[in-house]
């Protein structure tokens, strides 16, 4: 539950363009990829990658 709740935080997070939720923290693949895509293309892809987990974490619960 708690996963979710955080993964849900972080996916507002991306939608209202809150920077923590994207800029690196300091690994120089995370920078790379950022650097090479653009914030906003970077935001979109990282947001479908949180979405889907977010979905398996959600039925997973429910199927638990």
């Amino acid at each position: 539950m708690i996963a979710i709740f955080l993964l849900f935080i972080w996916l507002v997070g991306l939608i209202f363009n809150w920077k923590w939720t994207y800029m690196g923290n300091g690994s120089y693949g995370w920078n790379k990829l950022l650097e090479e895509l653009g914030p906003n293309t970077f935001r979109f892809w990282l947001g479908v990658f949180i979405t889907i987990c977010l979905l398996i974490m959600i039925y997973v619960f429910i199927k638990a």
